[in-house]
């Protein structure tokens, strides 16, 4: 499927791609607290996010509204409130979102902080509704009632990425990771991909900064080994950079790949020419362009969470849910949070016409996929408690 970066995929036809694709298929009702409570159509849904990210929260909000209103049902009502960085604050805003008498509370946080402060989100006395962008792989020890994980397997997208790699494109690869993305698991999920296909990462580099000397230094560095990929873990002002120094150092012979967040409309829109040849993986088949508004990774992710929530209107608990999504079919085990997902392939191409397109193709996600990001289950995890990206 070729997509037009100038945009043709409406938030409307979107929307009409995951009705197509059954998104209230059967979905088990989130009846995970002690009152056994269900959610109803129609319901109030309180949702907490963090007060200090715009970016995240207005596309966000705008995905779950379009989610849960499909034609001929009740509209759900969403209570929005807002946490800051501080940890009195955000005790706080998890207070308020208690005291609101919600029938649910989607807590718009990362895993971190929902180990921080599991005691405190826990009281609202609801079912809590976790949702991020899945760049962190939940550990076991964060499982469990009252808490669903609805968050997109963005994880799991970067570990089929990193297969796809050592297998098409060569064994070697190099990984460069900025500081501001090191605290998460995308670029684990990408390395655990590149070993199961065979490969191995022969670089590694970390960059503290987004100057763009620190940007081209780390590339100079890792193509010394002369990899046959390099792997870029960065978002927002890091990703720009990347992108141009990608341009700058690397030969043309050697692709560049990255995180989804790679390639964010905001991203894209600044680096231009400089996103040519650029491969990514998400669990949607174009997560970034539409009509008029960019469709981003945020509106998506609220899209699908809404969809799998009216599904789970009014039905008995059960420990696996099945349901389509507008990537295709989803299935989820809430007891060890294993995901079966859709992944898709994405690259930047330049056409005749010089604009760049999207180039998007299904992306294998088989069992040897799922079992190596189970195996990050275990491996510590770092500490970073905001919500990604990081601004930077």
């Amino acid at each position: 499927m070729k997509n037009d970066w100038g945009g043709h995929v409406s938030r409307r036809r979107f929307l009409a791609l995951s009705a197509s694709a059954g998104a209230v298929a059967a979905l088990p009702g989130w009846a995970l607290g002690a009152a056994g409570q269900a959610l109803h159509a129609g319901g109030r849904l309180a949702v907490l996010l963090p007060g200090d990210a715009p970016t995240v929260t207005m596309p966000l909000l705008a995905g779950l509204e379009a989610g849960l209103a499909p034609a001929g049902r009740d509209r759900s009502t969403l209570i929005p409130r807002y946490y800051g960085g501080s940890h009195p604050g955000f005790l706080q805003a998890v207070a308020g979102a208690g005291e609101t008498g919600c029938d649910a509370l989607i807590a718009v946080v990362s895993v971190g902080r929902l180990r921080q402060h599991r005691e405190a989100l826990e009281s609202v006395g609801m079912p809590v509704l976790v949702l991020n962008a899945g760049t962190e792989i939940v550990r076991e020890c964060e499982i469990g009632a009252p808490f669903a994980h609805l968050s997109p397997p963005l994880w799991q997208a970067d570990c089929a990425l990193g297969a796809f790699a050592a297998s098409r494109l060569g064994g070697r690869g190099a990984s460069i990771v900025s500081a501001y993305d090191a605290g998460y698991d995308t670029h684990l999920a990408f390395h655990a991909g590149v070993e199961m296909a065979g490969g191995g990462i022969c670089n590694q580099f970390l960059v503290s900064g987004n100057g763009l000397d620190e940007w081209r230094s780390a590339f100079r560095t890792v193509l010394r080994e002369q990899p046959d990929f390099v792997y870029v873990a960065a978002s927002t002002v890091a990703a720009i950079r990347a992108l141009e120094a990608g341009r700058l150092e690397r030969r043309r012979d050697v692709p560049l790949l990255g995180t989804a967040f790679m390639a964010a409309p905001d991203v894209l829109a600044a680096a231009g020419g400089n996103a040519e040849g650029l491969i990514t993986a998400s669990p949607w088949p174009d997560a970034s362009s539409s009509g008029e508004t960019p469709l981003d990774l945020w509106y998506a992710t609220g899209v699908d969470a809404g969809a799998a929530i009216l599904a789970a209107t009014e039905r008995p608990l059960a420990l696996t849910a099945r349901y389509r999504t507008t990537g295709g079919a989803c299935v989820r085990h809430f007891p060890s949070h294993a995901v079966a997902a859709p992944a898709y392939l994405s690259r930047m191409q330049r056409q005749m016409d010089g604009a760049l397109y999207r180039v998007t193709e299904p992306l294998p996600v088989g069992g040897a996929v799922r079992e190596a990001v189970a195996g990050l289950q275990a491996v510590p995890r770092t500490g970073f408690l905001n919500i990604y990206p990081l601004t930077t």
